[in-house]
């Protein structure tokens, strides 16, 4: 008991008699939460396009069943989330768009899971993703518009999901692809 608050007591004397080393050791504390969290939003502003281009593809195909529908838009939910509490967008420059509150058509799958995998496109290629240095406030409240849509659209297909029948015949299929068929990732720089 008494070596313990010695070296407490020898711990507050050399905080004391060298201030500079508490505050190094604050910034070094600071970056390293920085950096943590740079590579959170890194991680996760790719694993929400990467799921958003392979639920689109899979549901185009015919490959996507009601249970991945359900995991993967759960998945697109939380990547969402993830990325509107790591950014500082300030208010969307939108209302969110109102959606309806049921899914049960083919047809209406396929606009919505469309709709989903423009959004997240959209989002990603926000020019405020690419020039940190400055601050769009009109590209930031729209990504922070996309960024809502993204979430509520992605969490009224998981509800629907149960009635999601997979897409056999390739119908609902965008013929305006790009020649190699592949979307293009993009990085936050």
């Amino acid at each position: 008991m008494m070596i313990a608050g010695c070296l407490s007591l020898v711990s507050l004397f050399l905080a004391i008699a060298h201030p500079a080393t508490l505050q190094s050791r604050k910034a070094d504390s600071q970056e390293r939460e920085r950096r943590a969290a740079k590579e959170s939003f890194n991680e996760h502003f790719r694993e929400l396009q990467v799921l958003g281009i392979n639920l689109l593809k899979d549901h185009r195909s015919g490959a996507l069943d009601k249970g991945r529908l359900a995991k993967d838009t759960k998945a697109i939910q939380k990547r969402a989330r993830s990325l509107r509490g790591l950014m500082v967008l300030g208010e969307p420059t939108e209302p969110p768009i109102e959606i309806e509150s049921k899914i049960a058509t083919a047809p209406q799958f396929d606009k919505f899971i469309g709709w989903l995998s423009r959004l997240i496109y959209d989002f990603a290629h926000n020019p405020v993703h690419k020039n940190t240095r400055v601050f769009d406030t009109e590209a930031a409240g729209r990504a922070a518009a996309d960024i809502v849509n993204i979430i509520n659209l992605a969490k009224l297909i998981e509800q629907c999901s149960g009635d999601y029948t997979p897409n056999r015949n390739g119908e609902g299929r965008d013929e305006k692809q790009s020649k190699t068929g592949r979307a293009v990732i993009q990085k936050f720089s």
